[in-house]
């Protein structure tokens, strides 16, 4: 199976924070043999690959499964739409007019995201953002009691859809900004290493990293690599920046985050590489937001974390934008990155 079709496959799984149980399926189908896995009490699967020989300390490599979507909270008695909460950082502009998918028991139920006409809006309306209570899930339902019966209070839902090519080796579509990194991941497996390593593929990471946290007290890793998607605005009519990454211009190499500095000699270490392997990486000194590389890098005893990032644009939206050109380089950075981290370890 090629990383596109990887992708594609995972990304046609729903799994949002907490109900990460069908990624969590079709990545373990895809596991190549001579792999441990077992799945803890949050739900990260934790696969252990031996290679030529153990490291010092454990080596932990991390993508999550997660995307980032709603929670059912009620249905309102008047209209029967289904009213909902967010499940991680979505921008309610983007949400009305969308397809969606509510995960009832096994079933996907079909819905579109509701809102109020555009010519019954108040002038001031259409440029304020929407608050998520404002908005509804339309199941097509007359009556709330054949709402009730598709759907119930604390049921999952997700942006429809499927990723798929376009353009010049682009891919597009729902849940790439996570699902991208573990197909990443689960290529890594697929090879001969030099040094043992434990891959995670975690849950929860939209919601505050608990997925990373307990995974990475588990592990009690000397070095984290940690694989994340990185929002791009390389687009000039989207007000391009000098320093967002860019789209076939390499992997991402992130030096911080907004509450902390990762391990420098990694850091430096993985630039020397990537330059002796003639593998393209952008270097990201910015820090935006928080994610699971703090989550790993204070747990436990604490861990030497390095970020390796994938350049996304239109993150947490339905439909993300990436480059296979930035995959397969990513793809093809791992495997020495295992070497050098192991031999840093020793």
């Amino acid at each position: 199976m090629t990383l596109s079709e990887r992708i594609q496959e995972l990304c046609g799984a729903v799994g949002t924070p907490g109900n990460e149980v069908e990624v969590r399926r079709r990545i373990s189908s895809l596991l190549p043999d001579g792999c441990t896995r077992r799945v803890d009490t949050l739900g990260n699967l934790l696969v252990e690959k031996k290679g030529a020989k153990a490291p010092a300390s454990p080596i932990l490599f991390s993508a999550h499964m997660d995307e980032p979507g709603l929670i059912v909270e009620n249905v309102d008695p008047l209209t029967a739409g289904v009213r909902f909460a967010l499940s991680g950082n979505l921008d309610t502009h983007l949400l009305s007019g969308r397809k969606v998918w509510v995960l009832s028991g096994t079933e996907r139920i079909p819905g579109v995201i509701g809102i109020k006409p555009i010519h019954v809006l108040r002038s001031t309306e259409p440029d304020e953002p929407m608050p998520a209570e404002d908005l509804f899930i339309d199941l097509g339902c007359m009556k709330k009691e054949d709402a009730e019966k598709l759907v119930h209070p604390g049921d999952a839902a997700a942006f429809a859809g499927a990723v798929t090519p376009f353009g010049h080796r682009m891919l597009r579509g729902r849940a790439l900004d996570s699902r991208s990194a573990c197909a990443v991941l689960l290529g890594l497996l697929e090879q001969d290493l030099p040094y043992d390593i434990t891959a995670v593929f975690t849950v929860q990471r939209e919601t505050g990293s608990a997925g990373m946290k307990t995974a990475a007290f588990q592990v009690q890793p000397g070095a984290a690599v940690v694989l994340e998607s990185v929002p791009s605005a390389d687009l000039a009519s989207l007000g391009a920046k000098k320093d967002s990454p860019k789209l076939e211009e390499g992997p991402v190499l992130s030096l911080r985050e907004q509450k902390s500095f990762y391990d420098r000699e990694l850091f430096v270490r993985c630039q020397e590489l990537a330059e002796q392997e003639k593998i393209p990486v952008q270097i990201r000194s910015a820090a935006f937001g928080t994610g699971n590389g703090l989550a790993a890098q204070t747990a436990g005893r604490g861990t030497r974390v390095l970020e390796l990032g994938i350049p996304s644009r239109y993150s947490r939206t339905p439909c993300c934008v990436q480059s296979l050109k930035d995959l397969d380089a990513l793809e093809k950075l791992l495997l020495p990155v295992v070497g050098m981290v192991g031999d840093i370890l020793s």
